[in-house]
């Protein structure tokens, strides 16, 4: 399962031409989303949720993995977290993606 962090991604071109190949090769049905602990984002992306709305994981990709903290996070507070995830649950279930 690929672990794709959103803001170490440079654009949208980049990680669609990734994962397209990445489902060619290696036949992946599954990746795991997380923003990323870098200060900035190296392109569109600034969270897991922003490229997840971008609608970037092509066809064959059926599950995504997504970061929870259930201990927290030690820059961003609860209810962020709580807004976050739900968010990316509504957005993952539109594009008919099972989530762990």
């Amino acid at each position: 399962m690929p672990h794709i962090a959103a803001r170490r991604i440079a654009s949208r071109a980049e990680i669609t031409e990734h994962l397209i190949e990445a489902t060619r090769m290696a036949n992946v049905q599954r990746v795991l989303l997380v923003g990323g602990d870098s200060a900035e984002s190296a392109g569109p992306y600034p969270d897991a949720l922003s490229l997840l709305r971008d609608r970037v994981l092509p066809q064959g990709i059926e599950a995504i993995a997504l970061a929870a903290y259930p201990q927290g996070h030690p820059r961003i507070d609860a209810p962020a977290l709580q807004r976050a995830l739900d968010a990316k649950l509504m957005c993952a279930q539109e594009q008919g993606l099972k989530v762990s």
